[in-house]
């Protein structure tokens, strides 16, 4: 969190993060015998593909139905904050806009490097 200069206000969501990708991913506890947790727990195939679109308050491009005029594009800059849990699609995610507000989006677009 201090790494990604993640504001203090946030730091749940990261927490909630962090425990999402440890549920999802395999670790050395022993009585797990490589056993994916959520995997143990739920009897359940663990899918990942929604904790890897983009690293923890990654800087992203994310898609609006809104658009100018003057270029029609419809790419806005924010924030990566995890996956959307309980709200939007499947396989959206959180993002913080420019304004301060969450919005959850299915369209999240890493920024190249050289943007």
């Amino acid at each position: 969190m201090i790494a990604t200069n993640t504001p203090a206000c946030l730091w749940d969501l990261c927490l909630v993060h962090t425990a999402l990708i440890r549920q999802h991913t395999v670790s050395s506890i022993r009585e797990l015998d490589g056993e994916v947790p959520i995997t143990r727990l739920t009897g359940d195939m663990g899918d990942i593909s929604f904790l890897c679109v983009c690293a923890w308050y990654e800087l992203i491009w994310f898609s609006t139905t809104q658009h100018t005029t003057e270029t029609m594009e419809n790419k806005r800059l924010g924030r990566y904050c995890g996956p959307s849990i309980n709200d939007g699609d499947v396989m959206s995610s959180r993002i913080l806009t420019d304004q301060g507000r969450f919005v959850n989006q299915t369209s999240v677009f890493p920024i190249k490097e050289e943007e």
